[in-house]
Order: C-alpha cells, then structure tokens, then sequence
C-alpha cells in the first residue's frame, strides 16, 4: 500500500474528487439523459417562432411606416396652409381646395367632404378626418388620421 504525497497533506487528491463527482453524476443521470432527449430540438422551435414573430413585425413596420410619414408631411404642409391663409386673403373654399391638392401630393385618401376649414376675423382652423386601410395579408386594418391646423393671433 502506498501513500502518495497528496493523500498524505490533503486525504485526498484533488483529481480524484473531480472525478467522483464526474462519474457520480453520469451514474445517477440516466433520467436527466431521457429529459435531454426529450427536449432535443426544442431551441430550434423557438428559433422558428421568433423569426416568424420577427417577420412579422418587420413586415408591419415596411407596410405601415410609409402611411404614417405621409401623414406627417400631410400635417406639416396644412400647418403651412394655415399660416399663411389669412396673410394671402384667401377664401374658405381656396383653402379647402389648397388642402385637397396637399392631399393628393402627400398619398392621402381625402374627400372634399373630410376637410373642414373655419375662418373668423383672420383666424383660420383646418380639421381633416381621414381613414387608410391597409392590407397586412392576415387581416385589413383602418388607421384613422385627424390632423388639424390652426392659425392664431400672437397679440
């Protein structure tokens, strides 16, 4: 029987624990192998699932994105409409047509009967209620814009 310098100084050597534990392990993880087994292939369906989810949403943003900055462009130039009305005398009607051809410039489904212009001593109001349909292959979906533009007094 020989004693090594290790078991002398620590009872035991360090590798041979590591080694215990390791066969210890294998020994008593047949059931965790089966479990293993089971949920093999398991990452790969969540893979799946988050790059549909993700398509998806790209998808959306790709089909809905350009509706919503021709709206903004829309609120920005009948924010201009309205400034400058009452300084170039138009009339409610060349307003309201004004807006129209905004409308028809910036990709925006807008009927004379939607805009709603108000004038009264110099102030003009511009209230457009408009709806795009927009088609995303799994259902349709109507956005509602209602951009208005005011132009008042600073005094």
């Amino acid at each position: 029987m020989r004693i090594l310098p290790s078991e002398t100084w620590f009872g035991n050597d360090a590798h041979t624990l590591a080694e215990r534990r390791i066969v210890s392990r294998a020994c008593s993880g047949a059931n965790a192998s089966r479990k293993r087994n089971r949920e093999k292939g398991g990452s790969r369906l969540k893979l799946i699932i988050w790059l549909v989810v993700l398509g998806f949403i790209i998808n959306v943003a790709v089909i809905v994105v350009p509706v919503y900055v021709n709206e903004f462009q829309f609120q920005n130039n009948i924010q201009e409409i309205a400034r400058f009305a009452s300084v170039n005398r138009k009339t409610v009607e060349d307003i309201q047509r004004s807006v129209l051809e905004v409308a028809d410039k910036d990709s925006c489904p807008v009927q004379p009967s939607d805009v709603k212009v108000k004038s009264l001593s110099g102030n003009i109001r511009i209230d457009v209620d408009y709806s795009v349909p927009v088609d995303l292959k799994l259902f349709q979906w109507t956005i509602n814009f209602h951009p208005s533009a005011v132009n008042d007094a600073l005094f």
